[in-house]
């Protein structure tokens, strides 16, 4: 919620905004943390962050977002610039899936692939199940297999 409030006042928040940026804080951060809690973002290997997760993540922001700006409709004091409920969510979602990517990234391309020469192996025509052996021989260095791909 700051940044959002930043990158609408272009970051230099008027003194008269500022009860408005202390509403939003006190609305949107218990929103967001409950919405993320009912959805069990809390928990889980972030290394395994797929699109099923990203799908969640939009969820509880919107739904974090609605809450949050119907708790800001309610008692906030008038005038709340209306940019900041987009702008919050969008940096929200884009944070926290930048980040949960990132991990994946990270652990993904932490493991050094396997530069003994071992047994040259052909996956042809295994759909789904070939996707899974792919991941498991290019995550797993124990295994000796060089996977040729076409």
């Amino acid at each position: 919620m700051p940044l959002a409030f930043l990158l609408r006042f272009d970051f230099n928040v008027p003194p008269p905004n500022l009860p408005h940026l202390l509403a939003g804080v006190c609305a949107f951060v218990p929103a967001k943390i409950l919405a993320y809690y009912l959805l069990r973002l809390d928990r889980g290997w972030w290394r395994y962050f797929s699109i099923r997760d990203v799908a969640r993540l939009a969820l509880a922001n919107v739904a974090g977002s609605a809450f949050g700006g119907l708790a800001v409709l309610w008692f906030a004091p008038p005038g709340f610039p209306r940019s900041v409920y987009f702008l919050d969510f969008m940096l929200c979602f884009g944070m926290t899936a930048g980040l949960r990517l990132a991990v994946r990234l990270a652990f993904e391309f932490s493991r050094l692939p396997n530069m003994s020469p071992g047994k040259r192996a052909l996956i042809y025509g295994a759909g789904d199940a070939g996707v899974a052996l792919l991941r498991e021989i290019r995550q797993n260095p124990a295994l000796c297999y060089e996977v040729i791909v076409l």
